[in-house]
């Protein structure tokens, strides 16, 4: 986490409620190609429904648009409707689904 903080090309939000961490957004920015990718959007069960993603992602996108952002997109698990709806509240659009692969 201190590597993303540390970066300053990325975004990394966290809501908090008397000093405790109630919900999260992280996100990477790629300068040369202006794309940004949200990757982990994240609310607390208790504060579910109450706009607190929303916030999140709408104070996301305005950080990646202040960097230089052009596209933005997100990873979002295809079962997950809360975090698509709110994405697509947001203005994103389903478009492919890639399958994620990874190399330990």
């Amino acid at each position: 986490m201190k590597n993303w903080i540390d970066s300053g090309n990325d975004v990394l939000l966290v809501a908090e409620d008397d000093n405790k961490i109630v919900g999260y957004v992280t996100s990477q920015f790629h300068a040369a190609p202006g794309k940004a990718v949200v990757e982990n959007l994240f609310v607390s069960e208790n504060y579910r429904g109450k706009g607190l993603g929303s916030e999140l992602v709408d104070e996301c996108v305005r950080n990646l648009e202040k960097k230089g952002a052009k596209y933005i997109c997100a990873l979002v698990e295809p079962d997950n409707e809360a975090i698509i709806k709110t994405l697509e509240n947001k203005g994103f659009s389903r478009e492919k689904q890639f399958l994620w692969m990874a190399k330990s």
